[in-house]
């Protein structure tokens, strides 16, 4: 099983290869197109991959390590378990501001 701390450097690895001249900011305009993909076809795991694929080269092109961003999904995690959440009339949740 590839621990996702290894995939995390070598996809962040890969994207510098690859997309040299994209930041963090093009990633993640990459990774709304692929997020409409993974929508219009929620069954292809590939389009899952693509979005992780997006999320992972943003991050890592924006500097973060593989500890910082794993910390930041704790924390909001976290964070987000403590918070009250209401149903959107498009199916997503919002948490309720305070």
């Amino acid at each position: 099983m590839l621990k996702f701390e290894y995939l995390y450097e070598y996809i962040g690895k890969l994207a510098y290869k690859l997309f040299p001249n994209a930041g963090a900011i093009e990633h993640l305009l990459k990774l709304k197109q692929e997020a409409n993909e993974a929508i219009n076809d929620p069954k292809d795991i590939e389009e899952y991959a693509d979005c992780a694929f997006a999320i992972i080269s943003a991050v890592n092109k924006a500097g973060f390590t593989y500890e910082q961003f794993i910390e930041a999904i704790y924390k909001k995690s976290v964070i987000n378990e403590s918070r009250e959440w209401q149903q959107m009339p498009d199916g997503t949740h919002q948490h309720i501001k305070k």
